[in-house]
């Protein structure tokens, strides 16, 4: 009998290490390939990362060019008569900007047919004698370069008396200007000045177009005198954009829409990888009235802490190591309950380590984690320039960028500080004079803006009796936003009013003439982090700053809420208490439930 009972135990024991050798194996193999799919998902995390790069040396890099044609201009149009040789004063610093692709800056007057020779006569007085105009033919209106400076060696001096009419898509970039007064940019086409030259050497091309507005010394009056006008190569361009983001890690493709609206490939930036791509990530960014498409591919093994042969080494090292626990388990067959008690204690604790991770992945999800990846990845690469010796006005860029990164941490985090007081921070409740408090916001939000300054009307406010600092972080709220969230070109316009309510209270009303909050957004612009996504572009914020509006206003008992402004913009009305009126008690108003994604 006793052998019998050892013959069976040794079976059992001999059975449970086999099924340990079996689970081992499988669980090194389930290791190695949840190995391998972290490693592809940290590849498509890195590759998404320096996308986000990608867009963002490309946005900032484009902006140069559009700030530069904006404010010559601007420039050009504050002469009263305008010359060659104050055209040429405003255009010299163009030349130490570094705008990579720009082929020159021209400044465009119209003609029709019956101004041609008075048009050419009255600019040869201006510093031009030589000026001979060209005019094209069958054109409606004429659009002539009379002042001009090349920006590279390709326009060879070709730049004065053309007609700029022969060719449509110039044309509409140039009468959308004048439609709308911003910057345009016209669709992608070949430059006029390129069209001799071998296919080869062809690229796509853009022109960037400002319209200027003289205004008479006299009358004061604005009128619309030409437009600036200048050209720029997309190869050249994306070259300069990526040059130190792409590290050579990557392929970039640049597309926009042609003039018949159909994609087409403007410039590619190639990896010197000849592996197969097998990553890719793509990105848009807009361009005045336009919107470029960026896509992004990679070899994953390419990228930093990629694809590697480490899950395979991992199944063949697991699967030993499978063995040899089976043979454990046979020896110590007997010590199964401790071992069984110890697998317990360590799900356990398993367990609640997922349970941290998770609030943790809660958290991590707002805001922070965007602009510390960028911060990070411009981190890293000026961490690799000075390993390479670059000098320091290379990585000037990038530290400023990991700046700008930084301070979008700081303003998440100043919001969220203020987000938690409001709702948590006693009141210390005082009269407080709301007109004067209303003029110091206005003084501090403007101080720093250049002209033209923004129309703000203040009206009779009365005395209320509320927490100072918190109203002041309301009305600095409201009223930065009305300053922010404004047409480009355009100077905001502002109206704050108080109408005393029948309950003692006080309605004040912050009307504003800008881009306005579409009907859907309205109800849960006051939620926290939620942000109108037809604004999350062109805006920067937190989705942070209504939500402590909120706050601020329930914890004083009254309500607040946004509305349309006829004839364009937003009206955001809330209530306070006034002094001398009876006590309102705090009131919890919930705004509507959160439905999108988080910015």
């Amino acid at each position: 009998m006793r052998r019998l009972a050892a013959k069976l135990r040794a079976r059992q024991a001999l059975l449970l290490a086999g099924m340990v050798a079996v689970i081992a194996v499988t669980a090194a193999f389930g290791a190695a390939a949840a190995l391998a799919d972290g490693q592809r998902d940290n590849a498509e995390l890195q590759l998404a990362r320096r996308n986000a790069l990608v867009v963002a040396a490309a946005s900032a890099e484009i902006g140069r060019y559009v700030d530069a044609v904006g404010a010559l201009a601007s420039a050009t149009g504050a002469f009263e008569n305008l010359t060659a040789a104050k055209f040429a004063q405003v255009t010299a610093p163009l030349a130490s900007r570094s705008l990579a692709g720009a082929t020159s800056v021209v400044f465009l007057v119209p003609a029709d047919d019956g101004q041609v020779a008075a048009t050419q006569a009255h600019w040869r007085t201006r510093g031009l004698p030589g000026l001979r105009l060209q005019p094209a033919a069958a054109v409606p209106e004429h659009l002539f370069t009379v002042f001009g400076r090349a920006l590279d060696n390709s326009t060879d001096g070709r730049l004065l008396g053309i007609d700029v009419a022969q060719a449509p898509v110039p044309v509409h970039a140039l009468r959308e200007a004048r439609r709308t007064g911003q910057v345009t940019i016209s669709d992608a086409y070949q430059l006029l000045i390129d069209r001799n030259l071998p296919e080869a050497q062809r690229q796509m091309s853009f022109v960037l177009a400002a319209p200027v507005y003289a205004t008479s010394a006299v009358t004061g009056a604005r009128t619309h005198s030409g437009w600036i006008l200048m050209g720029l190569r997309g190869q050249k361009f994306l070259d300069a954009a990526l040059a130190q983001v792409s590290q050579g890690l990557l392929d970039v493709t640049l597309t926009a829409e042609d003039a018949a609206g159909r994609p087409v490939t403007v410039a590619a930036v190639r990896s010197t990888d000849t592996r197969r791509r097998d990553l890719t990530s793509d990105g848009s960014i807009t361009v005045a009235d336009h919107r470029w498409q960026l896509h992004v591919a990679a070899h994953g093994a390419a990228l930093p802490g990629g694809i590697t042969g480490l899950p395979a080494v991992v199944a063949v090292s697991g699967s030993l190591l499978g063995l040899l626990l089976a043979g454990l388990v046979w020896v110590l067959a007997t010590g199964r309950a401790r071992a069984e008690a110890k697998v317990r204690t360590a799900t356990s604790d398993l367990r609640e380590r997922e349970a941290d991770l998770r609030a943790f992945a809660a958290v991590a999800a707002h805001d922070l984690r965007a602009p510390l990846s960028v911060v990070a990845g411009y981190a890293d690469l000026l961490d690799e320039g000075l390993a390479e010796g670059d000098d320091a006005a290379t990585l000037r860029p990038t530290a400023a960028r990991i700046i700008s990164g930084v301070d979008r941490m700081c303003r998440l985090i100043d919001d969220l500080l203020a987000y938690a007081t409001a709702r948590d921070g006693s009141l210390n409740l005082e009269p407080v004079p709301l007109r004067r408090l209303v003029d110091e916001v206005v003084t501090d939000r403007i101080a720093h803006l250049p002209p033209p300054l923004p129309d703000i009307t203040t009206a009779s406010l009365p005395t209320v009796l509320v927490d100072r600092a918190m109203v002041r972080q309301l009305l600095d709220n409201l009223i930065g936003n009305a300053l922010k969230y404004t047409h480009p070109g355009r100077p905001a316009c502002i109206i704050i009013s108080g109408h005393p309510q029948p309950d003692g209270r006080v309605r004040i009303d912050v009307a504003d003439r800008g881009i306005g909050i579409p009907p859907d957004d309205r109800p849960r612009v006051f939620t926290s982090f939620h942000r109108v996504a037809q604004h999350a572009d062109g805006y920067p914020g937190t989705g942070l700053g209504l939500a402590i509006c909120h706050r601020v206003v329930e914890r004083h008992g009254g309500d607040i809420a946004a509305t349309d402004n006829p004839g364009g913009g937003t009206v955001i009305s809330f209530t306070l208490p006034l002094m001398g009126a009876a006590p309102v008690a705090t009131r919890r108003i919930r705004p509507a439930p959160l439905t999108t994604e988080l910015h």
